[in-house]
């Protein structure tokens, strides 16, 4: 935690720690990809073979996911930036409305309109933003988790085809 008491540099710091995990990820994905295909040996049994190239799909995959997600990302926070502006707009607008002023000036076309119509546009505007907002974060999340769940078996089917002459000494050893 912060000396200080402040949430802000632990979130700072959060979301740095996630940023240099998410890249760390991307990276491992490909660099294990182009090992794996780099000291390949694509003349065994053909279940073994299938069980590599297998591993290659799922491990692309990944990789794929992963940059789409860090490509995306940016503009979740962009969004996030405007849902906070309209929503501090709605908040100056009702506040404003309470103290009694009846219209609000425009800035953008120098009109002025009803303060109870713009604060009526600014909250159409802040649940359109929100429901944008939950869209993408919904979305990059089961982005994350393919990522995530394909990167795995991607691991696990290269290791299956790596170790598929072992399996069966490893078997009957483990049977005895």
């Amino acid at each position: 935690m912060a000396d200080d008491g402040s949430l802000e540099p632990n979130l700072a710091i959060a979301q740095r720690l996630q940023e240099k995990f998410e890249f760390y990820l991307i990276g491992l994905t490909f660099t294990v990809l182009g090992l794996s295909v780099q000291t390949a040996k694509l003349d065994g049994p053909a279940p073994k073979d299938a069980l590599e190239l297998v591993s290659w799909s799922m491990l692309f995959l990944s990789g794929l996911a992963g940059l789409y997600r860090a490509e995306r990302t940016p503009s979740l926070f962009r969004l996030g930036s405007v849902h906070v502006s309209e929503q501090d707009r709605e908040t100056r607008l009702r506040e404003a409305s309470r103290e009694g002023a009846a219209a609000v000036h425009i800035r953008d076309d120098g009109t002025t309109r009803p303060i109870d119509e713009e604060i009526g546009k600014s909250t159409k505007a802040v649940a359109y933003v929100k429901n944008l907002l939950d869209r993408d974060t919904t979305r990059l999340y089961r982005i994350y988790l393919l990522q995530r769940w394909l990167l795995v078996f991607g691991f696990a089917t290269l290791l299956l085809a790596r170790g598929y002459a072992a399996l069966p000494k490893i078997i009957a050893w483990w049977l005895h």
